[in-house]
């Protein structure tokens, strides 16, 4: 908006100048015809005053020379023009008084004078510019300042109740893991809900590590053993809803730290299984270091598939979560240059795969 203001001032100002420098000229133009004219009338010799502001020269009727300065290409058939630079009056007043019959004036120092004027207005532009940038600065930290101060508080509070929520959850954990009743129904429903608190919690951890940039330690992993691994621990979740998982895994190893791999095939599976119609299946195969992770539940619209990866989305809401799961993944792969791959058809089925290929 500022550039644009210093633009159609600098055109208008710019017009200005130039047709009060036209009016000026034609004004000096019709004193010299005065002075010939009155020379001529009362005899005597003519004299063309010097001009410090602008060269000057007259032509009789075959444009030649007679006082002042001579000019070279003068176009005697206009009254104005501007050439290199340069503007032109051309005034024939004078009515041949003298054999003057052509008035020529020429100035040089309009041009020069519009540059001046234009590297002022781009000097001010641009401190003015510079005085808003500032001035909106100082007000948006002034403004954010109270989100900024929230913001804080809410992230001590997340990272504080997470660090709290850890012992009570390895505790829960470990005792479930303990009791030796696998036939009590309540007992499984219990172990779910801890398994779903735990990767929620370890959901948390790592965003919070995330932002704190920690350290984080690469290694060859096994991707079948730790496949296997979270397999077993959504075991129970997947028979509460009577779903199997149906297994094909070669050997694969990829470097990536532990926590990550997890994250990935934990974050997948969860998914699958949340959106997964009762009484079905979900397919899991591990091949060339390709992990494809296939259900047969709700799929997600094509619309939908561009957001799903965003932070806090979800494409459907009558099932539980955060929408941070996919976020996750999607970050992870970013962080270690994998490719991430999902495709549905609504209604039938979803399919993501990770190419831990980079």
């Amino acid at each position: 908006m500022i550039s644009v203001i210093a633009i159609l001032y600098f055109n208008s100002i710019s017009q200005t100048i130039f047709e009060s420098k036209k009016d000026k000229m034609r004004s000096f133009a019709a004193s010299i015809a005065a002075k010939v004219i009155q020379v001529h009338m009362h005899g005597g010799v003519y004299i063309l005053d010097k001009n410090m502001e602008y060269e000057v020269g007259l032509y009789d009727a075959n444009k030649n020379i007679l006082y002042g300065k001579e000019f070279l290409d003068i176009d005697f058939n206009k009254v104005y023009y501007e050439n290199k630079n340069m503007i032109y009056i051309i005034d024939q007043s004078t009515q041949m008084h003298l054999g003057v019959k052509y008035i020529v004036i020429k100035d040089s120092s309009i041009y020069k004078y519009i540059q001046n004027f234009k590297n002022k207005v781009i000097l001010y532009t641009f401190l003015v510019m510079l005085f808003v940038i500032i001035i909106g600065y100082f007000l948006s930290r002034l403004f954010l300042k109270p989100i900024a101060s929230e913001r804080e508080k809410l992230d001590n509070f997340i990272k504080n109740t997470t660090h709290e929520l850890n012992t009570p959850i390895t505790a829960l954990l470990m005792s479930i893991n303990n009791i030796k009743d696998t036939n009590n129904k309540a007992i499984d429903r219990i172990k779910i809900s801890a398994n779903r608190i735990s990767n929620i919690y370890s959901d948390l951890c790592y965003l919070i590590s995330k932002d704190l940039n920690e350290d984080v330690k690469i290694e060859k992993i096994n991707l079948k053993s730790i496949l296997e691994e979270q397999i077993m621990l959504f075991e129970g979740y997947a028979k509460s809803k009577n779903i199997i998982f149906e297994i094909q895994a070669d050997e694969s190893c990829f470097h990536i730290d532990i926590e990550s791999i997890k994250r990935i095939i934990s974050n997948i599976i969860s998914n699958a299984l949340k959106y997964s119609k009762p009484n079905n299946k979900i397919d899991i195969t591990l091949e060339n270091n390709i992990l494809i992770v296939k259900d047969y539940g709700i799929g997600i619209e094509t619309k939908e598939l561009n957001k799903i990866t965003h932070r806090y989305y979800r494409a459907n809401s009558s099932e539980g979560g955060f929408g941070i799961g996919l976020d996750i993944v999607s970050d992870i792969c970013k962080r270690y240059k994998l490719k991430l791959e999902i495709t549905s058809s609504f209604g039938s089925w979803t399919e993501v795969k990770v190419y831990f290929t980079s």
